[in-house]
């Protein structure tokens, strides 16, 4: 598992330093983070953007501390990505019984080129595929509790 997690990594490493400029949503939703105030961020944004309430104010504390380049800008999408291969190991692992199927599931994630390139933009879809994995995986978790109580009490 720790060999397709680290190749993943260094892929999406390799694609956020390529030093690619922001594209146009991208730069209109940095504006956005830049532009306002924390408490601004609640009203609707401009140039048609729209992301969570938490991802707007994690990119604001990140610009503040880092600054608003390319990298600092793309830093929570990517944390968020790494954190998405490790909990889709986790769920597909739990889900499925099976480490083999789990490590497939990893492997398709970081050979599949539109997740890399997601994982390096100025956007909120990885947190999207994030929290929907942490959804599912709770899901799994919760059953499975269930069953083992129901089954004790049979």
């Amino acid at each position: 598992m720790e060999y397709f997690f680290v190749l993943g990594v260094l892929l999406m490493i390799f694609q956020l330093f390529l030093n690619r400029s922001l594209w146009m949503d991208e730069a209109a939703l940095a504006l956005n983070i830049m532009d306002r105030s924390f408490i601004e961020l609640f009203d609707s944004l401009d140039g048609g953007q729209a992301a969570p309430f938490g991802f707007l104010l994690l990119s604001k504390v990140i610009g503040l501390i880092f600054g608003y380049g390319e990298i600092s800008l793309r830093f929570l999408p990517f944390m968020l990505a790494g954190l998405t291969l490790w909990l889709s190991y986790l769920f597909a692992k739990e889900a499925l019984g099976s480490k083999i199927i789990a490590l497939a599931t990893i492997t398709m994630l970081v050979l599949n080129i539109n997740f890399i390139e997601y994982a390096t933009e100025y956007k909120q879809y990885m947190g999207d595929v994030f929290f929907a994995i942490l959804l599912c995986l709770s899901y799994v978790r919760y059953n499975a509790k269930i069953v083992v109580n129901c089954n004790l009490a049979l």
